[in-house]
C-alpha cells in the first residue's frame, strides 16, 4: 500500500508549479479514491471467501490429460 508521504511526493512531482492548497487538494482526491478502492477490495474478498451453498453431489473432475512432447507434435497428415 502507498504511504502518505509517497502520495504526496507523487502529487507534488506531478505538480510542481502550482501551490501548497492545489498540492493538498489533490492529495485529498487520490487518498479518498484510494480508500475507496481498497474498501470495494476488502469487500470483494470477504465475498469470495463466504463459503458456496451446498449443492447435490459434484461432478467429479475429469482427469486431466498429461501431454509429451510427441504427443505436441504437429502432424500435417492428421
Amino acid at each position: 500500500m502507498i504511504t502518505d508521504a509517497e502520495l504526496l511526493k507523487l502529487v507534488m512531482d506531478r505538480h510542481p508549479e502550482q501551490d501548497t492548497a492545489f498540492i493538498l487538494d489533490q492529495f485529498a482526491v487520490l487518498k479518498a479514491g484510494i480508500i475507496q478502492a481498497n474498501n470495494k477490495l476488502s469487500a470483494v474478498e470477504v465475498n469470495s471467501e463466504a463459503p458456496l451453498p451446498e449443492t447435490e453431489e459434484a461432478p467429479a473432475a475429469a482427469p486431466k490429460k498429461k501431454f509429451t512432447k510427441r504427443s505436441l507434435v504437429v502432424r500435417p497428415e492428421e
